[in-house]
């Protein structure tokens, strides 16, 4: 006798057998090297049971999510759950729970691809209609219709086509911003002020009011924001810093410079042991640090910070980043301040050089990395003029 029969024959015997394989199946894909033969198991032909059992259509929908979660093959997953969709819709009816949670994640896998292939348009429509569709079957405070309200003011917040720095489509922020206060509001009242769902949305919402220069709003929910973090995550939690850090940014984009040093100097300190000095993030708070003191006409420190930074971006990442090359060009900014015309010349050329390869000639930053050029020029040729 056989010890070992084939799993479709074991999978024929009981639908509980194939509920447990199917169980083995994704567990084997949370554990990495198994990655594939889980998702070539899901990807096998319908051998077990007929194609429009539920277990199958289950099996249908996960082989999506594994080729989105964990290969990132996007087109493939989004092929795979229109599949899944029709069938579940066939089999279940459009306003099944399952076939609406289909249809919401299709949408996720749209709005991944809108940077490549512009697919946001179809993304905001799916979204409406799952939401529309779960406010009638489950009700307008369910979670579920919550979170596809959450991903359609996602999309709304991202819809800006841009050229040359000047927005060529209607923006949606200012309704995405509209979208994530109801949706914090409800979670709020569903799920408590701390659930990670309601400072997901309280988040957003703050960006939203950042993005839309509403920065004295935008300040109050951050800070809103940061307490509740902290409350539920502790002060050293990666999103509490994160927090923290774009409170600063607020704060200096209001001229409240004093104010964006002491907290992106607090956050520069918890990230340097959080995350160790030479990380993105710890950097990012140390340039920051750099613009605080230089906007303050602290300009000596503010050297100094400036170029620490960019020794260790130098050292780890290299300057190919936008930040990176954001915080060279304020260097030089500070440089000419100094009246160090010289080397301020020598670091804005540099600037360019890189923002032109990586950003392109006409980009917003390399415009005005060009125009700073000019400018010290101007300045190094009245203080020493050619012979």
């Amino acid at each position: 006798m056989n010890a070992n029969p084939p799993v479709s024959s074991i999978a024929k015997a009981s639908g509980r057998n194939l509920v447990i394989i199917m169980v083995i199946a994704v567990s084997c894909v949370s554990c990495g090297p198994h990655q594939k033969q889980a998702a070539t198991r899901f990807a096998q032909p319908d051998e077990i049971l007929n194609p429009k059992h539920p277990d199958t259509l289950t099996r249908r929908h996960n082989q999506a999510n594994v080729l989105y979660y964990k290969k990132a093959e996007y087109a493939e997953a989004e092929a795979e759950f229109r599949a899944a969709i029709k069938l579940r819709e066939a089999v279940l009816g459009p306003q099944h729970p399952d076939t609406l949670q289909s249809r919401h994640d299709l949408a996720r896998t749209l709005n991944i691809q809108d940077h490549l292939q512009g697919k946001s348009a179809e993304a905001e429509a799916e979204y409406r209609a799952v939401l529309k569709l779960r406010e009638e079957v489950l009700g307008s405070r369910h979670p579920d219709t919550l979170q596809s309200r959450h991903n359609l003011a996602e999309v709304l917040n991202t819809y800006c086509w841009r050229f040359r720095g000047e927005c060529v489509q209607a923006c949606k922020h200012a309704e995405a911003a509209t979208e994530f206060g109801v949706v914090a509001k409800l979670r709020e009242e569903v799920l408590g002020a701390k659930h990670p769902d309601t400072l997901a949305s309280r988040e957003r919402l703050a960006y939203a009011l950042r993005i839309l220069k509403k920065y004295d709003e935008s300040e109050a929910e951050y800070r809103v924001l940061c307490k509740l973090r902290e409350e539920a995550l502790g002060d050293r939690h990666l999103d509490t810093l994160n927090d923290r850090h774009s409170l600063a940014l607020v704060l200096a984009r209001q001229g409240k410079h004093a104010e964006a040093e002491t907290e992106y100097r607090a956050v520069w300190k918890l990230r340097k042991e959080v995350r160790g000095v030479s990380s993105v993030q710890t950097l990012l708070s140390h340039c920051g640090l750099a613009d605080a003191l230089s906007a303050q006409g602290k300009l000596t420190e503010a050297e100094a910070e400036y170029r620490a930074v960019l020794e260790l971006q130098k050292k780890f990442w290299g300057f190919k980043f936008s930040y990176a090359l954001s915080c060279r060009h304020n260097l030089a900014v500070t440089l000419k301040a100094l009246g160090k015309y010289a080397e301020a010349e020598a670091e804005c050329r540099e600037t360019l050089k890189l923002r032109e390869e990586v950003l392109g000639k006409d980009h917003p930053d390399t415009l005005n990395t060009r125009e700073l050029l000019r400018s010290i020029e101007e300045k190094k040729n009245e203080t020493n003029p050619p012979p």
